[in-house]
């Protein structure tokens, strides 16, 4: 059984879920099976009641939003992450708009309860940037007519 219930989530220009742990846990880790090919392409930060969040002082792919959004990015994160029953975890993504992609990344969080059973409790990130300029149309059709004429 899921150790957390979900609470609410919401897409703009970053993911976010809200989950509330059902019973005492930890969280060991937190991976994507995307980790090593988004690398640099794809954020999550963490952001709960009891943990210290560290200030972003650096711009993340351009994106003022995502920069002053609370929480720790998990790459700077000191695991493991130990949860009462009752408290909350939001987990927020942001994929970088550049991807022009559409991606349904599963977020696993990893870890075991105070019971000892071991977890994997998941959230999911869904990225559907499909807008293209004019110029960016024009530069698909360019790579792909190179492609055809080099076959």
């Amino acid at each position: 059984m899921d150790p957390f219930s979900f609470k609410s989530g919401s897409v703009g220009e970053y993911s976010e879920a809200r989950l509330v742990a059902r019973e005492a846990l930890t969280i060991e880790s937190l991976t994507t099976v995307f980790d090593n090919t988004l690398q640099g392409k794809f954020h999550i930060k963490l952001q709960s009641a009891d943990h210290a969040e560290t200030e972003q002082l650096e711009t993340v792919l351009e994106s003022d939003e995502w920069s002053k959004t609370k929480g720790t990015d998990i790459r700077k994160m000191k695991f493991p992450l130990h949860l009462k029953m009752g408290d909350w975890l939001t987990v927020k993504s942001y994929a970088d708009p550049s991807l022009h992609a559409l991606l349904d990344v599963k977020i696993d969080l990893n870890g075991t309860t105070e019971a000892g059973d071991v977890f994997v409790g998941q959230v999911g990130h869904l990225h559907f940037y499909p807008y293209m300029t004019k110029e960016s149309i024009q530069q698909v059709i360019d790579d792909r007519t190179e492609v055809d004429n080099h076959e």
